[in-house]
């Protein structure tokens, strides 16, 4: 390698690091001159003494500022009113961060209304937790259904008159 090539190298190493830190630089001066201070915490509205008892999320500049949060039922993905039993729901009092809320599970035997199978119907069992619980499926010949006519479920079989 010649003096010439050496030399060049050089000047293009001091050329890469003047640009690499000729921004910042640049910046800096700038910024002095045209930037706001960055507010405190209290001026975002965190507070140094307090007690949460719901939670808190700390300040980003300084941790030992912090802000309460609330929570709802829906943040622990709980209900916060019991869904309705007549809708087949099973619902649980749970308590979520000093909150009454609810846990709510769809009953699999809802539907399955009868204590016995009527003898003039074709029916399917549920047991919920021991309780046998049944359901009509089909009425035996010579019957007909007899349906809910806001669920459109079977109700019941009647004997088919001609």
């Amino acid at each position: 390698m010649n003096v010439i090539s050496r030399c060049f190298l050089q000047m293009k190493k001091i050329f890469l690091l003047s640009l690499l830190f000729t921004p910042l630089n640049a910046f800096a001066q700038v910024c002095g001159e045209d930037c706001i201070e960055q507010p405190s915490c209290a001026d975002l509205g965190y507070k140094q003494t307090i007690t949460c008892e719901s939670g808190y999320i700390t300040c980003p500049f300084d941790s030992s500022y912090k802000w309460c949060k609330e929570y709802t039922c829906e943040d622990g993905r709980y209900y916060s009113k019991a869904l309705n039993s007549s809708d087949g729901y099973d619902c649980t009092a749970v308590e979520y961060h000093g909150l009454t809320c609810y846990e709510c599970q769809l009953n699999p035997c809802h539907n399955y209304t009868f204590t016995s199978c009527p003898a003039n119907a074709n029916c399917s069992s549920c047991d919920n937790n021991s309780n046998l619980k049944y359901k009509i499926d089909s009425c035996k010949a010579g019957y007909i259904e007899i349906r809910n006519i806001l669920t459109n479920a079977i109700v019941g079989c009647t004997r088919y008159q001609s």
